[in-house]
């Protein structure tokens, strides 16, 4: 059965940061879409940081957090070394990840974007990418 995609996102990439900009709810169709196009926009580079900026009108469906997270995995898998997520959402803390789990990339979340940005370019800079 099709399912509609549900959020919106733009998303593109400079140098080795990819940045993400989405606003609405996002259902499950909608993480696979934003995913697929974060990896696309990401596969010039072999190792790359992401920053997501969301709009405070940024949410996530229940049963999309486990894709969420499946994404998150494929986004490590596929050469991302972090995570900075701006904390302007509600839904930003949406899930519990496990500790012990394949997903080890860090990811981040702090109001300030500016102290996001710093903490991307320290893990470039840890990885000799900046």
């Amino acid at each position: 059965m099709f399912e509609p995609i549900h959020g919106e996102y733009s998303i593109k990439l400079i140098g080795n940061i990819v940045y993400c900009d989405y606003s609405h709810g996002f259902n499950k169709a909608g993480v696979i879409a934003i995913t697929e196009e974060m990896l696309r926009v990401a596969e010039p580079v072999k190792q790359w940081v992401m920053l997501q900026r969301p709009e405070p009108s940024a949410g996530i469906t229940s049963d999309a957090i486990e894709t969420m997270y499946r994404g998150y995995i494929k986004l490590q898998q596929s050469g991302c070394l972090g995570v900075g997520i701006v904390d302007n959402s509600i839904f930003v803390r949406a899930g519990n990840f496990p500790k012990d789990g394949p997903l080890t990339m860090p990811i981040h979340i702090h109001k300030d974007e500016k102290v996001l940005m710093a903490y991307l370019h320290d893990i470039l800079r840890d990885n000799t990418l900046a």
